[in-house]
């Protein structure tokens, strides 16, 4: 179907603002610049303003086609984890703004697991979103593997948190700030991992 290969194809475009939000917000942490964080917030409305027409026009596609409908809603689901991605990395954002206003500083190690993080949910974002051009099931499995991977590094990252909290290399402020983007970077993986997992289960038109 001509029309839902158009849609698929905004939804590739749709991952990679999401893809790009997440750099600008890395680069706003990074470098401390107000300016990649306004750029990273206009990135957030056009990731929600492309949820909003995509999910309409797969709404209507599918009054239209019920016989697609299988299909669709692969199609569909991609569209709101992709959503959820923008919303997880705008919690990012304004975590990252607060740190710049308050002006708190993360330990040399806190910076080193966020850098990780970071550049590690960009990638496997990028991957994810060449299974939506290829389906490439073997791509698949090592998005769910890494992510699983990730998961594993995030739970350490807490915990050495933990210590340098008590050893008093933490302000208290930045610690919640910290814990805030691990949980945010978390839930861009999971995320991340589902749409890898849906686009390989959803049936070609």
């Amino acid at each position: 179907m001509e029309q839902l290969r158009e849609l698929e194809n905004r939804l590739v475009l749709m991952a990679k603002h999401a893809e790009e939000m997440l750099q600008l917000t890395f680069e706003a942490l990074r470098h401390e610049k107000v300016e990649l964080g306004e750029m990273s917030e206009k990135m957030a409305a056009v990731i929600r303003g492309d949820e909003r027409e995509l999910t309409a026009a797969l709404a209507e596609l599918g009054t239209r086609h019920p016989e697609q409908r299988e299909a669709l809603k692969g199609v569909v689901a991609v569209v709101g984890h992709l959503g959820r991605i923008g919303e997880q990395t705008d919690s990012v954002l304004h975590d990252v703004e607060s740190k710049m206003r308050d002006r708190l500083a993360f330990s040399a190690q806190a910076m080193h697991d966020l850098t990780f993080l970071f550049e590690s949910a960009q990638y496997l974002l990028r991957c994810a979103k060449d299974t939506l051009l290829t389906r490439n099931a073997v791509l698949t499995k090592y998005i769910q593997e890494t992510g699983g991977t990730l998961r594993e590094s995030i739970e350490k990252f807490s915990l050495d948190h933990e210590d340098r909290v008590l050893e008093g290399q933490c302000q208290a402020d930045a610690s919640a700030l910290f814990l805030s983007i691990l949980d945010a970077l978390s839930g861009v993986i999971a995320h991340t991992r589902a749409i890898a997992e849906r686009v390989v289960r959803t049936p070609r038109t």
